[in-house]
């Protein structure tokens, strides 16, 4: 426990100088009342009273200071700091349309780039970069020949350009491995505050060992799915089978992008209730990417023939908002048969409802696809197959 005693008119520059003026004015009378005493009273009876009022005048300065005592408490917890690991499909994604000065703020966080001697000039390029313009290259005082101005340019210009394009060619999943390592100073830091849990979800969650941090997902996560309430579930609260010491914290690392009906907010709510924070960490560009992709398929896997099959698609259209984008659907057995639709997104998510005759006995393969377009960053999502059942 720590004792600190605390004077509360020092945080009134005010109410100090009224309050020392008060005091001052007190002690000049007492002065003048004790030269008019020495005429009338005994000496020793012009002490005592002096003692007195000069009593009365320091509890008067006391209590003007609002004195007051403040005690804190040190309290040291200890128990488990789960960090939460997003595993989706979407985490292998490049984020090629970052900005520069994006690239620049996560070659400094992953340690490739900077130094304390060249903080502030990377601050400055950084801010430059935000602005849209030219980063100054040069420090100001730095060197006042041109030619020497112009080779610390070039160097300084090369050197940014290729952390830059190092970094662009890292994918979401890539940055969060170099976070999670063991010799990351993020790690480190928890280390000293608790023991570290690893959990990685997609669908759904599961505890996995400090070894298997960057090994391959599990295929039970299911990967195409991305669960954020999965990843704070209470049941982390009490602990795992194998670790029975209380959560302390969780650390998210995301590229938020939440796509079950299970709501976060409502799980980060109970963790919190439970005072136990949540510290997101979101990986990846502010900027939207380009990419459309299959999200959900939606029908019946049995229908009697010649019955008509209502074939619902979800389509991910990040950044094609009101723009012009085919889906088709087909048979894998007859792709002459071929649906198209020609869609107008308006948001991030769009949905498309095929029709289809089943005149074909047994199991069919129906595949939805939407063309891939050139400014797409990846087009190995565009598709995804639906097996259904025809029967008699």
């Amino acid at each position: 426990m720590n004792h600190h005693l605390l004077f509360h008119v020092f945080e009134s520059p005010t109410r100090l100088v009224i309050g020392s003026l008060a005091v001052l004015a007190a002690a000049i009378l007492l002065v003048k009342l004790l030269q008019a005493e020495r005429q009338l009273v005994p000496t020793a009876v012009s002490r005592w009273l002096l003692g007195l009022r000069l009593a009365v005048i320091l509890l008067l300065a006391v209590a003007l200071a609002e004195p007051a005592l403040h005690l804190s408490h040190t309290l040291t917890r200890h128990g488990r700091i789960v960090v939460a690991i997003d595993r989706s499909t979407s985490m292998a994604m490049n984020d090629l349309q970052a900005t520069s000065a994006e690239k620049l703020m996560w070659a400094r966080g992953l340690g490739l780039l900077g130094n304390p001697r060249i903080q502030d000039r990377l601050d400055r390029w950084a801010a430059d970069l935000q602005a849209q313009r030219e980063p100054q290259w040069v420090d100001p005082g730095e060197t006042d020949d041109p030619k020497r101005q112009q080779q610390l340019k070039d160097i300084r210009r090369a050197n940014l350009d290729e952390v830059l394009d190092a970094v662009a060619k890292l994918s979401r999943q890539h940055v969060v491995n170099r976070l999670v390592d063991r010799h990351s100073r993020l790690i480190q830091s928890l280390q000293q505050v608790g023991e570290i849990e690893y959990r990685v979800f997609g669908g759904t969650a599961e505890s996995i060992g400090d070894q298997a941090v960057t090994g391959p997902t599990p295929s039970s996560l299911d990967p195409d799915r991305t669960n954020l309430a999965a990843a704070l579930t209470t049941s982390l609260a009490t602990g795992s089978n194998t670790n029975d010491s209380p959560l302390i914290g969780l650390v998210l690392l995301s590229d938020g992008r939440h796509t079950e009906s299970d709501d976060p907010l409502e799980a980060a709510k109970r963790l919190a209730g439970q005072s136990i924070p949540v510290y997101s960490v979101p990986i990846g560009s502010d900027r939207l990417p380009r990419d459309l992709a299959i999200a959900t398929l939606d029908a019946p896997r049995t229908v009697f023939g010649n019955d008509t099959l209502r074939l619902t698609a979800t389509i991910r259209t990040g950044g094609f908002r009101n723009r012009p984008v085919a889906v088709s659907m087909f048979p894998v057995d007859t792709p002459d048969k071929t649906l198209v639709q020609t869609i107008i997104p308006t948001g991030d998510s769009h949905e498309v409802t095929f029709e289809w005759t089943a005149s074909q006995l047994g199991r069919q393969r129906l595949v939805v696809r939407v063309e891939p377009h050139p400014d797409e960053i990846r087009d190995d999502n565009n598709q995804k197959e639906l097996l259904v059942n025809v029967v008699d």
